[in-house]
C-alpha cells in the first residue's frame, strides 16, 4: 500500500516516548523529586459506546518500555559518565508523511462530541478520533553499586481527530497534545514533534499547519493538522473505491539527552473509503466530485412520523418492520438484526418493486402510490432476499415521493454506495 509522507512538526511528539538526558550530577541530584505516584489505572475494556478497532494498531516499542528501565539504566551506568539520565515511556491507546507545525491550542476547535476517551471510535460517518496517554519517566544512570533514581515524570495526552468530506474527496487529521501532569526534570526541556502519514494509493498532501512550537510545557495545549485528498475513479463499482488510513507518530526528546533518537509511538485512524459516482446524464444534476467516509460505521436513516413531508411513509415503515419476520433494517443490538444493503441496479430495483406491489390495485387510486418495504433499491427487496417477507401499503403519492427525495440526499451525504449496509429508524 502506497504511503504519502507529510512532515508536521519540527521536534518530537509522542504516543509513546523515551529519552536519555545528560545533566551534571549536582543538577540531577538537586532536581530529584519525591518518588512518583503510580499512573492512574486505565480501563481494560473500552468505555460504553467506544468501538473496538477494526484495524490493528501499531505495536508499542517494548524495548523502551518503563518495565525495563531500571535494568537498562543500570547497564548504561557502567559506560556512561556519572550523572547522565535515561528516559522511558509507555503509550496507552486502544486503538504520505507530513510534519505538522504545532501552535498553542486556543480551544476554538474542541473535540467532537463522543471523543476524549482512551481508544479509537468512529463518532459519525465522517468523523473518528483516537486518544492515547503517554506515561513518561526520567531516570538516572548511576555507576554501580548505586541504583537508578526516578527524577522526573510526565503524563501527556495525545488526541487525533479525523474529518472527511462527503462533497469532495478530502480528509484531514488534527492532532492535539497536552502535558497534563509533570514533576522534576520533566517539567522543562522536553521537545515535541508530530508526523501524520497517509497510506493508500492516490493519497496526496494538500497542506499542513506551519506552527513553530516545539517545547512541551505543563498544561499548555498544542495542536497541528494535515489535509490530504484522494483520487478515486468515477465508478459505481464498490471495488473501485480507494481505501486509506492516517497515522499519527509522536516523538519526544529532552534537550540534554545523550541518545539522539527520540522515542516514537503511533496510533491510526480507521479505514477511510473514497468514491466517485459516474457522470450523470441529467443536465440539471451536477456531476459528483467524489467524497469519503468511514465505511465501518453502519449509518442510520431516520424518518419521523410527525414532522416533515413523509410522515405516512414513516408510519408504514414502522408497521412493516414489525410485521416482517426479519424486521428488516431495525436495529436493536441483537445478533439477529438484519440491516438493509443498498442496490443501485435500477432494473433489479424495478423487479423488486413489481414483486412487492403485485397485489396492489392496478391502476392505483388517484393520488396514491404503492409503498414497498424493504425498499426496492435494496438487496432485501421483494424479488431478492426479501422474497416472501415484505410489506406494502397505498399512501399519498406526494408523501411517498418526498421520502424518496429524503433518502436520495441521505445516500449522498453518507456516501452509501452499492452493497453498503444501513439501518432504518422511525421516530415519533
Amino acid at each position: 500500500m502506497k504511503r504519502m509522507p507529510v512532515r508536521l512538526l519540527q521536534g518530537a511528539l509522542a504516543g509513546a516516548a523515551a529519552l536519555s538526558t545528560v545533566l551534571s550530577s549536582a543538577a540531577a541530584a538537586s532536581a530529584a523529586p519525591p518518588a512518583a505516584p503510580s499512573p492512574p489505572p486505565l480501563p481494560t475494556a473500552p468505555a460504553k459506546g467506544v468501538q473496538q478497532h477494526w484495524r490493528q494498531q501499531p505495536p508499542p516499542d517494548e524495548s523502551r518500555s518503563c518495565a525495563t528501565i531500571k535494568q537498562r539504566a543500570t547497564t548504561a551506568g557502567r559506560t556512561m559518565r556519572a550523572g547522565s539520565l535515561m528516559s522511558c515511556a509507555d503509550f496507552v491507546t486502544m486503538a504520505t508523511k507530513s510534519a505538522i507545525g504545532l501552535d498553542p491550542d486556543l480551544g476554538d476547535d474542541p473535540l467532537p462530541s463522543g471523543c476524549g476517551v482512551i481508544g479509537s471510535k468512529i463518532v459519525e460517518r465522517g468523523v473518528d478520533c483516537q486518544r492515547g496517554v503517554i506515561f513518561y519517566e526520567l531516570w538516572t544512570t548511576p555507576k554501580p553499586p548505586e541504583v537508578p533514581k526516578l527524577v522526573g515524570t510526565a503524563t501527556i495526552v495525545v488526541d487525533s481527530v479525523d474529518k472527511l468530506g462527503w462533497k469532495a474527496p478530502n480528509f484531514n487529521r488534527t492532532v492535539k497534545i497536552q502535558m497534563v501532569e509533570a514533576t522534576g526534570r520533566a517539567l522543562a526541556g522536553i521537545k515535541v514533534g508530530a508526523d501524520v502519514d497517509c497510506f493508500g494509493s492516490g493519497c496526496t498532501l494538500d497542506y499542513v499547519s506551519g506552527g513553530a512550537v516545539t517545547d512541551l510545557a505543563l498544561k499548555v495545549p498544542l495542536h497541528g493538522y494535515a489535509q490530504f485528498h484522494s483520487s478515486p475513479p468515477a465508478s459505481s463499482k464498490p471495488a473501485d473505491a480507494l481505501s486509506h488510513y492516517m497515522q499519527t507518530t509522536i516523538n519526544l526528546r529532552h534537550v540534554n539527552e545523550s541518545d539522539p533518537n527520540p522515542y516514537k509511538a503511533s496510533h491510526e485512524s480507521e479505514w477511510v473509503r473514497c468514491d466517485k459516482r459516474p457522470p450523470t446524464e441529467n443536465p440539471n444534476s451536477p456531476n459528483d466530485a467524489g467524497g469519503c467516509v468511514f465505511p465501518d460505521l453502519v449509518p442510520t436513516y431516520t424518518l419521523s412520523k410527525s414532522t416533515g413531508s413523509a410522515t405516512q411513509t414513516a408510519a408504514h415503515i414502522e408497521r412493516a418492520q414489525e410485521a416482517t419476520l426479519n424486521h428488516w433494517g431495525r436495529y436493536t443490538g441483537a445478533t439477529t438484526d438484519k440491516a438493509l444493503t443498498r442496490l443501485v441496479n435500477e432494473a433489479q430495483a424495478t423487479k423488486n418493486r413489481n414483486a412487492a406491489c403485485a397485489a396492489a390495485p392496478d391502476p392505483r387510486p388517484t393520488g396514491k402510490d404503492c409503498d414497498e418495504y424493504p425498499f426496492a433499491a435494496t438487496y432485501q427487496g421483494a424479488a431478492l432476499e426479501g422474497r416472501g417477507d415484505f410489506h406494502w401499503e397505498l399512501i399519498d403519492s406526494s408523501d411517498n415521493r418526498a421520502e424518496g427525495a429524503y433518502r436520495k440526499q441521505w445516500y449522498l451525504e453518507n456516501r452509501v454506495i452499492d452493497e453498503d449496509p444501513f439501518w432504518v429508524k422511525i421516530v415519533p
